[in-house]
């Protein structure tokens, strides 16, 4: 798992827990809607001290192998602990370790031990701060032999 952040971010999130490896949570966000738009807003930029989730409506729900909380909301989260940072250019890519992935029972088939992809329909953020894109749209390709 891999994230990408402007140095300013990282310096908020070293603030909070200096010499520390960092520990996270990573959500997934369901197909555009209400909830998607209200996760969205926990993109901004903010001072440092300043929650993420105020004034969004979203709930946190207790994560089960690092410190911060997950989204209530979402449908998959992500538990997730720093294997290591790099510094490129004025931005940093923070590289993590997934501890624990957190899914709505629905999403998960106890048959297949699989995600049901086609329950399972997000968006994700592209590189650009503004750009996304959504998933429902799969198409399976054989390998060759």
């Amino acid at each position: 798992m891999a994230l990408t952040t402007r140095i300013r971010n990282v310096v908020s999130t070293r603030l909070n827990c200096p010499g520390q490896i960092l520990k996270w949570t990573r959500k997934k966000l369901s197909v555009p809607g209400v909830k998607s738009t209200l996760a969205n807003r926990t993109a901004a930029s903010l001072p440092y001290g300043v929650s993420e989730l105020q004034g969004t409506g979203l709930t946190t729900a207790p994560s089960s192998v690092v410190k911060p909380p997950r989204i209530a909301e979402s449908p998959a989260s992500l538990e997730c602990t720093e294997w290591g940072t790099l510094q490129i250019g004025g931005n940093r890519l923070i590289i993590g370790l997934v501890k624990r992935i957190q899914v709505r029972d629905e999403l998960f088939d106890p048959k297949t031990a699989r995600i049901r992809s086609e329950l399972f329909q997000v968006i994700g953020r592209m590189a650009s701060p503004n750009w996304y894109c959504r998933t429902p749209d799969r198409f399976e390709m054989k390998r060759p032999d």
